[in-house]
């Protein structure tokens, strides 16, 4: 299995304008590789799906395969501005990731040929009182 949640949010650190919206839980940021997130961690937060699937696009000698993620961030929507700031740090994610330099991620086992992320979408809260944007990643990796 191939496992990029780790390196996908190393590299959601980097973002400085998504950072700076991110709440801190434990002396880092409150972004999640797993389900269910602690019951005290802050919002405006950020899960890491796992793999949600993809499909080789191999040929005789070469090995790719596409790998999906979603990378969903979370706040409450009691002001405009928590809304706004959901919005913009989502949007910083999908630019930071969309095209990116490959190299740039820290994987080891595989090769990123290419990342491509969608366009921030409404995701599913569990109440009419959180908001929640998601951004596809699409990762086409040699292995």
């Amino acid at each position: 299995m191939i496992d990029l949640s780790v390196a996908i949010r190393k590299h959601l650190l980097t973002i400085q304008d998504f950072v700076d919206i991110i709440a801190n839980y434990n002396n880092s940021e409150s972004i999640f590789t797993y389900r269910p997130v602690p019951q005290d961690a802050p919002y405006p937060m950020c899960i890491i799906s796992t793999t949600l699937g993809g499909n080789d696009s191999d040929y005789i000698n070469c090995f790719k395969r596409n790998i999906l993620y979603n990378v969903i961030v979370y706040d409450k929507n009691l002001t405009p501005n928590q809304y706004v700031n959901i919005e913009r740090a989502a949007n910083s994610v999908a630019r930071s990731f969309h095209r990116m330099n490959p190299t740039s991620l820290d994987i080891q086992g595989v090769r990123v040929v290419s990342v491509t992320a969608s366009n921030p979408f409404p995701a599913p809260t569990d109440d009419n009182e959180t908001i929640a944007r998601a951004i596809t990643l699409n990762f086409e990796v040699n292995y």
